[in-house]
């Protein structure tokens, strides 16, 4: 593309109104709450699998952006 970094931040904070770590927090949310509803994982392995150092970790990204601890949201959402 050849952009800087700095540059391709303005252009995606200028069109859609939010940071580009906004937008990797959603998908990655998303993608969180499609493991937690629909699959067999454990808690401990969709942390591992989506990457974050430790559970702990997992757990306030999941509080903050899904509004529950992923045990709270599994009960909740039907598993």
């Amino acid at each position: 593309m050849n952009v800087t970094p700095k540059y391709l931040s303005h252009v995606i904070s200028a069109e859609t109104g939010h940071p580009p770590l906004h937008h990797i927090h959603q998908y990655t949310a998303r993608a969180i709450e499609r493991q937690l509803r629909y699959s067999d994982l454990t808690i401990k392995e969709i942390a591992t699998r989506m990457g974050f150092p430790s559970l702990a970790f997992f757990g306030k990204f999941v509080k903050t952006h899904l509004g529950l601890s992923p045990k709270e949201f599994r009960i909740r959402n039907g598993q």
